[in-house]
């Protein structure tokens, strides 16, 4: 999974295509387009894209953003069930490296090793009812990245650690639309009835609910 404008995208690593692709559906309009026209893309069979697009894609939730090249196509050209296929120019401008029998993905770009799955598995993740996460000791909150990361779309993120600068952390970590301090609730939106003495004094309760 990457991201593409804070929104979780379908991305793949592909070392036989040259070019790189975005399905039209996830095009934003205020992108840089720097070529309208298309080219006829020959291989496995022939087709036509649409305009060469700057994306902004980020390759792990939190991520800064990394500026690629890729072609508008539609979903007949694009393999079944991605969004975004990154093609060999790509790969080499970043520093890309495929781990044979690992199913792992080195980017040296950006000093990360990212662990792929099949897209089968994300998409049914993604299809599956949003979690109601509540993480104790929950820090500057990163498993709610790791999920995002992992396909889970979350409901509500409850997290609640003594350290007072967390909430603040994760206010600022771009992830984020609303963060609240406030008690945890059970899934179905029911208010947990805590005594904070029972947790630790001066725990700090925050809710984050993407909108």
């Amino acid at each position: 999974m990457a991201q593409l404008d804070g929104a979780p995208c379908r991305t793949g690593v592909d070392s036989y295509a040259e070019i790189s692709m975005i399905l039209s559906t996830r095009v934003n309009k205020e992108w840089t387009v720097l070529e309208d026209k298309g080219i006829d893309l020959r291989g496995i069979g022939r087709a036509n894209t649409g305009p060469l697009v700057l994306v902004p894609i980020s390759y792990r939730c939190g991520m800064e953003p990394e500026h690629l090249t890729m072609r508008v196509v539609d979903s007949e050209v694009m393999p079944k069930d991605l969004e975004v296929l990154i093609g060999t120019k790509a790969q080499h401008e970043s520093g890309m490296t495929i781990h044979a029998g690992t199913s792992r993905l080195t980017i040296q770009s950006r000093s990360v090793t990212i662990d792929t799955e099949p897209v089968g598995k994300i998409l049914a993740r993604q299809k599956s009812k949003p979690l109601n996460v509540l993480a104790l000791a929950g820090g500057m909150s990163p498993a709610i990245l790791i999920l995002t990361d992992l396909g889970w779309r979350i409901n509500k993120y409850h997290s609640s650690d003594t350290c007072k600068a967390a909430p603040t952390s994760v206010k600022f970590s771009g992830t984020h639309s609303r963060s609240k301090d406030r008690a945890p609730t059970k899934p179905g939106g029911t208010v947990i009835r805590t005594n904070r003495d029972t947790i630790r004094p001066n725990t700090c309760l925050t809710t984050l609910q993407r909108v």
